[in-house]
């Protein structure tokens, strides 16, 4: 892609968020024709959003004080709202990423954490989070190593392999919509932008990576 362009949209920057929001754009604008600007590849970067996990709930001191459990209450809700929004379009689209409901464990061997985390368990139960507290011989069974004493199971998190779900995003976004990916070409030089605005775009060394 070179010279002057034109779209209903321009996302500038191609990680997560970029990627989220050209799909959004895509639903919401159907037959628009979006560019999406990336320096490097489409989803890559060092971003935890890449690495596989869906996690649920984070660790938590097991505060009890009314406030703190309806925050905690409103990030769990989030989580799952986020987690059933993947796996609709992990379903929709059939995307083979090898989707693992397989949870999340908390584990401790230090004593110095395991009051930490005996106080954590009590949250997850006043909320109705599923969970399950694994020592012994079945949380060794578990893991594959007895190197932790106890561990708490939160079984809503999921892991996924990230580059498939990635790879799949040019082709839900065409459903929709017009998509052209494009990559800033500086020839090891900072990428310098040109101009964006509403009527037209100009910018300087585009090249297209199909």
């Amino acid at each position: 892609m070179n010279g002057t362009q034109k779209a209903d949209w321009v996302v500038v920057g191609g990680g997560y968020t970029g990627m989220a929001a050209t799909r959004q754009l895509a639903t919401l604008k159907p037959g628009e024709r979006i560019i999406l600007l990336e320096a490097n590849r489409v989803g890559e970067g060092a971003s935890a959003r890449n690495s596989g996990f869906l996690v649920d709930a984070a660790l938590n001191e097991g505060t009890g004080t009314a406030s703190d459990i309806e925050v905690f209450r409103q990030k769990y809700k989030l989580a799952l709202a986020a987690i059933a929004e993947v796996k609709s379009l992990v379903d929709g689209y059939g995307i083979d990423c090898d989707w693992d409901p397989c949870g999340k464990l908390y584990g401790a061997r230090d004593p110095r954490y395991l009051d930490r985390l005996e106080k954590f368990t009590r949250l997850p139960g006043e909320l109705g989070v599923a969970n399950e507290v694994l020592t012994g011989t079945r949380l060794r069974d578990h893991i594959g190593t007895g190197f932790y004493t106890t561990a708490v199971w939160t079984k809503t998190s999921v892991m996924l392999q990230q580059p498939n779900s990635r790879a799949a995003f040019p082709t839900i976004c065409r459903r929709r919509s017009r998509l052209t990916r494009t990559r800033l070409s500086s020839h090891g030089n900072p990428a310098m932008a040109g101009r964006l605005n509403r009527n037209r775009m100009s910018w300087s060394g585009v090249r297209y990576r199909p």
